[in-house]
């Protein structure tokens, strides 16, 4: 699956119009072209799908406190069959669905169990949805860091359980700083040793549910996959293009609490819901937010390719993967300018949409002229000011 950066880019050859990303930057790119076009005729007909991911319902280790990520895990407590047959009451009146899945965890097979009798369906297992593992932290009595989340203290917690709750925090650190762009920052002896090696594993399992949907025969654009907490909050996080790191902390994702996304693996996609919670498209700041990580990522997705190459000792896979993470990086570097005035230019189109009552996207360039001064309609300085004139010019020319 291509990184994000080329993920856009791609879009904005092959479909000019079909978002707002792209539209003003592209003619600069031109020289680039070739690096992706073969692709871009591919992608014109991209299908999008939705996939509902669904958190477990309460395991033993979730009762007890304790952090389980191994394979194939605690079951589910009376309270989580309980949960599981509630989630399959809400699920059912969705049917169709073009496919269930869970992960190779007893606990998600568990929960999906009551939607899939249901609906007569068997859930495909795929070990891409498995937990992030917890590494050196497994076992980690967590019960005081759940208690602190919730509005508890730490008066009168023993050593072990401070420990414990130092320990989970070690744990969900790392997720949370993967969904920043920090790939890097490792999960010591997890299965999941790093952002890059977790979202390639979970990337993979998305991967075959798209595919799978887009071949299917029920005609259904939507999935249902059973997962756990910290697998789904951090690769929605790591993907979406309307993520808020913040709600994996504000509002952690309860026992079958669900989330929404929509798109496909080559245009990306977008958060529609979190636990019940309409999610907005990205603001200004968010994009923003998301160029600068797409940046931070590409050098750090190179060298975790290549030091897999290299774990081969296959000299040809290392020249190629050397290569190849060369060129994604000038990508992303070429790539980062144009995606800020991009974004900026969209904020300031829809902010003089919305001042004026006019849709600008809607004028002819040959009606606007070339005098045109957006900063005068915003009540501002003018924007020539602000950006070079090779930008105005391609900005009144793309209205």
């Amino acid at each position: 699956m291509l990184p994000a950066y080329q993920r856009r880019f791609t879009c904005a050859l092959s479909r000019p119009l079909c978002s707002k990303r792209f539209r003003y930057g592209a003619v600069a790119l031109t020289a680039a072209v070739p690096l992706f076009c073969g692709s871009a005729s591919a992608w014109a007909d991209v299908e999008s799908i939705t996939l509902d991911f669904v958190r477990h319902g309460q395991s033993v280790a979730n009762a007890e406190g304790l952090l389980s990520t191994s394979v194939p895990g605690p079951e589910l407590t009376e309270l989580g069959q309980q949960q599981a047959q509630a989630v399959a009451q809400l699920l059912e009146p969705g049917a169709p669905y073009a496919g269930l899945y869970a992960s190779e965890l007893i606990r998600t097979q568990e929960t999906a169990a009551p939607l899939a009798q249901a609906l007569d369906m068997h859930p495909q297992i795929l070990p891409g949805l498995n937990e992030i593992g917890a590494g050196i932290y497994q076992g980690a009595d967590i019960s005081l860091l759940e208690s602190l989340f919730h509005g508890g203290s730490v008066g009168g917690a023993s050593l072990p359980e401070i420990v414990g709750a130092f320990e989970g925090l070690l744990y969900g650190a790392a997720p949370f700083l993967w969904s920043l762009g920090l790939l890097a920052v490792p999960i010591p002896f997890s299965t999941d040793p790093n952002g890059a090696a977790f979202d390639e594993s979970f990337g993979t399992a998305v991967q075959t549910m798209y595919d799978n949907t887009v071949a299917s025969a029920t005609g259904s654009p939507t999935d249902v996959a059973f997962s756990s907490q910290e697998a789904i909050s951090t690769w929605t996080m790591m993907n979406v293009n309307n993520p808020d790191p913040l709600l994996t902390l504000t509002d952690m994702l309860p026992n079958t609490g669900i989330v929404v996304v929509d798109g496909s693996p080559q245009e990306g996609w977008t958060l529609v819901s979190w636990d019940g919670r309409a999610i907005p498209p990205a603001s200004l700041p968010t994009q923003l937010f998301v160029d600068v990580r797409d940046l931070l990522i590409a050098p750090q997705l190179a060298a975790y390719n290549i030091w897999q190459a290299i774990l081969t000792g296959d000299p040809n896979s290392i020249v190629n993967a050397v290569s190849t993470n060369a060129g994604d990086v000038g990508a992303a570097v070429v790539h980062f300018p144009v995606a800020v005035i991009d974004d900026i230019v969209d904020a300031l189109r829809d902010t003089v949409n919305t001042a004026t009552g006019t849709d600008l996207a809607g004028v002819a360039a040959a009606d606007l002229g070339t005098e045109v001064n957006l900063g005068a309609l915003l009540g501002g300085p003018d924007l020539a000011n602000l950006l070079p004139a090779a930008v105005i010019e391609s900005l009144v020319a793309s209205l």
